[in-house]
């Protein structure tokens, strides 16, 4: 009894081992079975419907083409055959492969069940580079040999071709701003007085650059005329920007082409070429260059007219410029145009820029302050005789000048002199009574300037 207790014991144990072993087994298969599609996506196949043949079929016969190559596999193992990479699982019941040139057609055989033919041809475009879960029409048996089927032998297809444009871009913005100043700015003087001023203009160009860019398409011709061709593309700037490439497939079919599309995002205009790389499944690398040549965004105004009327300037500009303009100024001789003896005047000069985007104008003024000169008096007395005695003198004006602003009134003051008090005899009175009187005069003068 223990005996046969023991022997249930070990043979439950050997089939939980058995079970563990068979899933393992399925998840190993699960992730074999797992490859890239035509897309180059990850996805469980098969990609197409298999049609059941009887027999052994040959590629010249499934694809009708004389020319047609073949890699046939047999026995089944797993392991790389020219450009296809095999893997056979499921106890050799199913079997999965990568290619590095697209596969046109698979057939599957398996003993005297006949085999499936799995036809690529259907897709667009024509082949695959992998697919799965490939199996014979009873999927139950194993397979016998697995053939892989071309137009023409994919180890000796024409290169590929490349071929691509490139569009350099960046964004410009440009600003102006404006200046204005004088030197002097005032003045100050009396009627006929002489100065002189500077003017000075600055006009300011400011520019800011971003956004650099380069894009373009990129290419891929398949110049065999019976197989297609897989490739991959990258592209870079020569100053070591790499761009981002989407192409819309990555096999090429026969006699066809495939345009990418790119773009770079340089952190400047340093780059002069761009090039492309195309890599095939299989052959030779193929490059294709072309020049790099930045245009500019422009918003604002690379160019504006830089104006001073007052000055009679007018220039158009491209950069920064400044300009100085000296200008005299002088007080007014003419009395009519001061009041109460003053005038002053503001001299205001407007410099202007202007532009498609750009209207700025700036003002300065020079202030001229001017008065009249003092006014001045002067007076001359002088007697006409002489007085006949020591005792009489001549007369006097005091004060005997004067200074004041137009339109003042200054008096002066006549006066004689004192004399002696005793009586004159009438022989002196009447010689007194001959003689003429003193005669004076005050002038009121503007000074010359």
């Amino acid at each position: 009894m223990e005996q046969g207790r023991k022997g249930v014991k070990r043979a439950c144990k050997l089939l939980v081992l058995a079970a563990l072993m068979t899933t393992i087994a399925g998840v190993f298969a699960a992730a074999a079975g797992a490859r890239v599609d035509a897309g180059g996506s990850l996805a469980s196949g098969p990609l197409v419907t298999p049609t059941a043949y009887s027999g052994n079929m040959t590629c010249k016969s499934l694809l009708g083409s004389d020319t047609a190559y073949e890699v046939k596999i047999d026995p089944p193992t797993s392991g790389t055959y020219g450009p296809v990479t095999a893997t056979f699982y499921d106890d050799g019941e199913k079997v999965s492969f990568t290619s590095t040139v697209p596969v046109l057609a698979v057939f599957v055989k398996g003993g005297n069940e006949g085999g499936n033919f799995y036809d690529y041809r259907t897709l667009t475009p024509p082949g695959t580079t992998a697919d799965s879960n490939l199996t014979v029409p009873n999927a139950q048996q194993q397979i016998s040999h697995v053939s892989f089927c071309w137009n023409e032998n994919p180890l000796t297809l024409p290169n590929l071709q490349a071929s691509k444009t490139a569009n350099g871009s960046y964004d410009r913005t440009v600003t102006w701003s404006l200046e204005k100043s004088v030197d002097d700015d005032s003045h100050t003087g009396t009627a006929g007085d002489a100065f002189n001023s500077t003017w000075s203009v600055k006009a300011t160009k400011s520019v800011q650059e971003a956004n650099y860019a380069v894009a373009g398409t990129i290419t891929v011709t398949n110049p065999s005329t019976t197989s297609s061709q897989s490739f991959t593309v990258s592209d870079k700037l020569s100053d070591g920007t790499a761009a981002s490439v989407s192409c819309p497939a990555s096999i090429v079919a026969p006699s066809s082409s495939v345009v990418c599309s790119y773009t770079a995002s340089p952190t400047g205009t340093s780059a002069t070429s761009n090039t492309a790389t195309v890599v095939p499944g299989h052959g030779a690398t193929v490059t294709a260059t072309v020049p790099v040549t930045f245009a500019a965004n422009v918003n604002g105004d690379e160019s504006v007219t830089l104006g001073d009327a007052r000055l009679g300037y007018s220039k158009s500009i491209s950069a920064t410029t400044a300009e100085t303009f000296p200008e005299p100024f002088k007080c007014s001789s003419n009395q009519s145009d001061y009041t109460d003896g003053a005038d002053s005047d503001a001299h205001v000069n407007t410099a202007t820029l202007n532009g498609p985007n750009t209207n700025l104008s700036k003002d300065a003024a020079v202030t001229v302050n001017c008065t009249l000169p003092k006014l001045q008096a002067a007076k001359t007395a002088a007697a006409a005789t002489t007085a006949r005695s020591s005792g009489r003198s001549g007369r006097s004006v005091s004060p005997a000048s004067h200074s004041g602003n137009a339109g003042a009134a200054p008096a002066a003051r006549r006066g004689r002199s004192p004399r002696p008090s005793p009586r004159r005899s009438s022989t002196t009175r009447s010689a007194a009574r001959s003689h003429q009187p003193v005669r004076d005069r005050a002038v009121v003068q503007r000074p010359t300037s």
